[in-house]
């Protein structure tokens, strides 16, 4: 994604601009004030208003600078707009971020799939179809590439080993060698089909999802981990 306007280290006076102020631990930070950087937003108000209204952080907390002179306090005012710009830079940055990921995984991952998938096709809700058969699952919900990863082993797996679309036993063990064969490719795996039996067992249609994710992450995808469930 071109042109973001959120970032964590603004270079030029446009891009400290646009993030002047930013939410740091459920707090408002400004970049700069009173010669200082970094700087909590009640703060700077306290401070600030030393010569006038003399405000504790608590009262600032509270909202008392947007009650003082009936609404007209600059200091309220500032307080009003940094908070506003940065509760609306969380927001932005949250989206410009969703995108960006979603960009690198949308070229990236979607063409290893196909790859490892011959067959498979995308509908038009999003789902990825990796055999006629409709063996899916729904690529809208993946934000990393673990989350692809997590699926394919989800929902993939009882197809490599147990699934039955077919009356003949050849086509059959053909289903299960190509969908065991597209796991393996997209992975970089060698697993067989009694490997998917205890995938699917123990992982299948994501009934212990945080397990799926150590499957992959910390075990990198050795089967002694399943050795915890027997």
């Amino acid at each position: 994604m071109n042109n973001r306007l959120t970032t964590d280290n603004p270079q030029s006076n446009f891009e400290t601009m646009m993030n002047f102020a930013y939410a740091k631990d459920r707090r408002v930070v400004l970049r700069f004030g009173l010669g200082q950087e970094d700087i909590d937003l009640c703060d700077y108000i306290v401070k600030a208003s030393q010569n006038n209204c003399n405000l504790t952080q608590e009262e600032v907390m509270e909202g008392a600078c947007l009650e003082c002179d009936n609404g007209y306090c600059t200091l309220g005012i500032f307080y009003a707009v940094a908070t506003q710009a940065a509760e609306l830079r969380t927001r932005l940055k949250e989206y410009e971020d969703k995108e960006e990921n979603h960009g690198l995984f949308a070229w990236d991952i979607i063409e290893r799939l196909a790859r490892a998938f011959p067959q498979s096709i995308i509908s038009n809700r999003g789902e990825f179809i990796a055999h006629r058969t409709g063996e899916c699952f729904n690529l809208q919900s993946c934000r990393t590439e673990l989350d692809v990863k997590c699926k394919v082993l989800e929902y993939f797996s009882r197809a490599a080993f147990k699934t039955e679309p077919y009356k003949s036993v050849i086509k059959n063990a053909e289903f299960h060698a190509y969908m065991l064969d597209g796991i393996n490719i997209f992975l970089g795996t060698r697993f067989t089909e009694n490997d998917m039996e205890y995938i699917y067992t123990y992982l299948g249609n994501a009934i212990k999802h945080e397990k799926t994710i150590e499957f992959i992450t910390k075990a990198n995808f050795n089967m002694g981990f399943f050795n915890q469930f027997t």
